[in-house]
Parts: structure tokens; sequence; C-alpha cells
């Protein structure tokens, strides 16, 4: 029987290419990266901007229906004037999933809610994490408004 061979040899070919190829996201990445998004939730909460960017990238960008915000500085001055003009929204995560693009590269999918005194809003979020010096961070937010 000839077929035996073929086998083990198929089956020890597949598992070098598994082991060989690059590991993509651990728990502990995720984890970091969900432990980076529970921190803005409680800048955001506590209406902290400096706090807020401070936990993003030197280079963030941010996309929303108000337009683009470019760097640290210009998403803590945006959240300093947003919260100026209305200091009571809360936020609060319903939904989140990470997904690894690389092993250093994932995109944070979160659905949330924001109660403000005038209101309630519903988001869709998009936020690309990198891994810069062994830590995880936030390097550009796309925030869509939910009907």
């Amino acid at each position: 029987m000839r077929i035996a061979p073929v086998i083990v040899a198929g089956v020890i070919g597949f598992g070098v290419a598994v082991l060989t190829q690059s590991r993509m996201g651990t728990p502990g990445d995720e984890a970091a990266i969900l432990k980076n998004r529970d921190a803005q939730n409680a800048a955001y909460n506590r209406h902290d901007a400096k706090a807020y960017a401070m936990l993003s990238a030197e280079d963030i960008d941010r996309i929303d229906a108000s337009g683009t915000v470019f760097g640290r500085g210009g998403l803590e001055r945006y959240y300093g004037e947003s919260w100026k003009a209305d200091s009571s929204g809360i936020v609060k995560d319903e939904s989140r999933n990470v997904r690894f693009v690389t092993s250093d590269v994932a995109i944070l999918d979160i659905d949330n809610v924001i109660t403000r005194s005038s209101g309630t809003a519903r988001n869709h979020a998009t936020f690309v994490y990198a891994k810069r010096n062994g830590e995880w961070t936030s390097v550009a937010q796309r925030v869509i408004r939910k009907p």
C-alpha cells in the first residue's frame, strides 16, 4: 500500500506549513485591544478629552458625519469642543468584534449607543489598531450613525 506514505507526507507537509505561517493575533492581543477600548469609553464617559486622545496614536485620523480629524491634538480638540456643547453624553458598547489582519494590525468593529440629555444615538464604528512598540493603539476611526 503506497497510499499510507503519501497521506503521512501530506499531513507532515500541512503541519509544517501551518507552523511556519505568522501567527495573526493572540488572546492576549485581543484582550489588550478591548482593554484600550474600555479605557476610551471610560474617558468618554468622564468627558476627559485629553485621556481619550492619549489612548490613540499620535497620527490617528477619525472620520464621522462631522468631518475628518487628524492627530492626537485634533482628536482632543474635537472631543473637548463636543463636550463643551453637550457634556451629558455616555457611551456604551453593545457589540465588539476583533479581527486580526496581520500580527500587528487589527480591526475592531463596534456597535454602540450614546445617551445624551437630547436623545439617544446608535453608531457603528470601525477602529483600526496597530501594535507599536509592543502596545496596541487606535490609528484610525470610522464612525457611522445608524438610523
